[in-house]
């Protein structure tokens, strides 16, 4: 199985863009796996700090860092990739912060908070298990929930900071992108040239204060290519749903982009009529707000396998 590594020259990057060249090509139908920097290229430690290294050039230089791009063989525009996650492994530790005028309530959004002030707590993870120490002393734990923050292909005509969700991915910080999961993105250069990084051990829906419990990771993937298939927004199928991640300010903006595209495959690829696929989506549909921090703001609607 093919290892791509993050730590090699020109092997991670700020930007998802077609204007490099490809650190590794694979095969429609092989699994391979790729090493993932935590958001801040782990330049966090017990002896390193946000409080230490907040408006230096060292963490303006590694924010959110990014594998690839990973070259799919086959693939051209107009198709999309297939990207099923097979493992997330984590590591035995994650961070979690506050970044000054960036989460959902600071004052740098709607005025609902002064600034905060930088702050790091870093959290052990052991056998699916987090613990967050908390200010009064307490530990306390709940499950790991592995997921790939950022995934996204490079766009033709633009290159993409990685901090950004679009129509191609980026950073959409959505749970569904997670164990079991495919992921299908859209391709819009020979080869699709895949990104990814940014995972999370765990992360509340919203992300509200910016960031989740960050980890650098060994991502698992196994991936297709799907001939001449047209979506708008990224899809993403679970054993149990169909969803569609979409990205826009206001967030009601970014769930009804989602929805609409949701009711396109309901016709497109299950037969529904129009219609009814509205109305079921009303009766049935349910919406993960992803996150409410980033640039545009992340919604996934989602419609249950059991009545395709």
């Amino acid at each position: 199985m093919k290892h791509i590594t993050k730590a090699d020259d020109g092997h991670a990057h700020l930007t998802i863009s077609a204007d490099r060249e490809p650190i590794e090509t694979v095969e429609p139908g092989e699994t391979f796996s790729v090493e993932t920097y935590d958001y801040v290229g782990d330049i966090l430690d017990e002896g390193t700090r946000m409080e230490d290294v907040w408006g230096t050039d060292e963490l303006d230089d590694n924010i959110n860092p990014v594998t690839g791009p990973i070259r799919v063989e086959g693939a051209t525009p107009g198709d999309a990739l297939a990207v099923e996650i097979v493992d997330i492994d984590l590591p035995d530790r994650g961070v979690i912060n506050v970044f000054p005028n960036f989460g959902g309530l600071e004052a740098s959004v709607f005025n609902l908070a002064e600034p905060s002030a930088p702050n790091t707590t870093f959290c052990e993870i052991d056998d699916g298990v987090v613990s967050y120490p908390t200010e009064r002393g307490e530990v306390l734990e709940f499950p790991a929930h592995p997921q790939i923050g950022t995934i996204g292909t490079a766009e033709k005509h633009e290159s993409v900071y990685s901090v950004k969700p679009h129509d191609h991915g980026g950073n959409m910080d959505c749970k569904d992108v997670t164990i079991g999961n495919t992921v299908y993105l859209p391709v819009d250069v020979e080869g699709g040239y895949l990104h990814l990084g940014d995972c999370h051990a765990a992360q509340g829906d919203g992300e509200i204060c910016g960031i989740s419990v960050e980890v650098p990771a060994v991502v698992t993937l196994r991936i297709d290519v799907l001939e001449d298939y047209q979506m708008a927004w990224p899809r993403i199928e679970s054993d149990d749903e169909i969803m569609v991640v979409a990205a826009a300010r206001p967030a009601e903006n970014a769930a009804k982009l989602a929805y609409k595209e949701l009711i396109g495959w309901l016709v497109d690829e299950y037969g529904f009529d129009e219609t009814d696929a509205y109305q079921l989506c009303s009766a049935v549909g349910r919406a993960r707000l992803a996150q409410l921090v980033n640039p545009t703001y992340t919604v996934a609607a989602k419609f249950p396998k059991e009545l395709l």
